[in-house]
């Protein structure tokens, strides 16, 4: 039995009770389209004592087992891998225990609870009652400099993460919070919790439909994608195989990482800089950059660059 005692809990608004436990579980959900409910799979890691007692993974088949294409070139997971898959209500069977007797962590929280509140409200299954919080804010202290990505901060602290795959993600960031309950010499989440104002209810999560894209993320330098995606993980675009990418300007819909793996998993080469080798000038904003007027040289000098916006990119994505 998980130790479940309460807690005096203090804000600078009221003082609740909250339960206290020695155990959290870590949870990554993975879309298959840009809709909330579209969950196509899930990692989860339960960790007691500061040790991982349980992790499991389910591939899931979203509504219609309709994918984007967009997301598929992200997790790799297309329809094809979830048609025989179980539907969220199956695999919630499966997993609703995991949310009683511990917190919750996720990185990016809201985004994974969004996820859990669409498919619970899509499928018509009561809401479970828990409370969880945000590896972010968790491991910030000791991520100074470092961007708020899961990728980003386990590379910092050099936890092995396959990103945007639910069970290495899932496993990514409860290792950011083990990292912090030994950095900060607890016994427990319980004892760490008692000294910091870091739950949230999942009850107060509001229900929401959509998204932009994908979760937001700093962005990487290009040799670092390039070199990160292996032949096996792509899947070859014919409006990216072969072809040379550079992206200008900030990003609406997506992030530069995210563009970047778009390309790259589409069998194609993002660059940081303009030269006679790109083919396509990704131009977002209406900013005069150093990288638009270099390709505008280049074009009147005969170059065969084409410039194109943010939105014609993400056109690309859907064909």
């Amino acid at each position: 039995m998980v130790n479940s005692t309460l807690i005096s809990f203090d804000d600078d608004k009221n003082e609740e009770e909250i339960p206290r436990y020695n155990s959290f579980v870590a949870i990554d959900f993975e879309t298959a389209t840009n809709h909330y409910s579209s969950a196509c799979s899930v990692g989860l890691v339960k960790v007691v004592n500061k040790t991982i007692a349980a992790q499991e993974y389910f591939l899931i088949q979203p509504p219609d087992n309709h994918y984007f294409k967009e997301n598929t070139l992200v997790h790799g997971i297309n329809a094809s891998m979830t048609k025989d898959a179980d539907t969220f209500p199956v695999i919630w069977a499966k997993i609703q225990h995991y949310f009683k007797d511990s917190y919750i962590v996720a990185h990016n929280a809201l985004f994974d609870m969004s996820v859990l509140k669409a498919c619970l409200d899509y499928y018509q299954i009561p809401e479970p009652d828990f409370w969880y919080f945000d590896s972010i804010s968790i491991s910030s202290a000791f991520c100074k400099g470092i961007g708020r990505n899961l990728e980003e901060r386990c590379k910092h602290l050099g936890i092995y993460l396959e990103h945007h795959n639910a069970m290495s993600d899932a496993k990514g960031c409860a290792s950011l919070v083990l990292h912090a309950l030994n950095t900060k010499n607890r016994d427990d989440i319980g004892d760490y919790i008692k000294k910091n104002n870091i739950l949230k209810e999942f009850c107060n999560v509001s229900l929401k439909k959509s998204y932009n894209f994908l979760h937001k993320a700093p962005a990487t330098k290009a040799s670092e994608i390039n070199n990160s995606i292996s032949e096996d993980e792509k899947i070859f675009d014919d409006d990216f195989t072969g072809k040379t990418f550079v992206f200008t300007g900030q990003l609406e819909e997506l992030t530069r990482t995210e563009a970047y793996n778009i390309v790259v998993k589409g069998g194609g080469t993002v660059k940081d800089a303009v030269s006679k080798k790109v083919d396509y000038l990704v131009n977002a904003g209406d900013t005069e950059t150093t990288k638009l007027r270099k390709a505008k040289e280049l074009q009147e000098q005969g170059h065969n660059i084409q410039i194109i916006s943010e939105a014609e990119f993400m056109n690309m994505t859907s064909n």
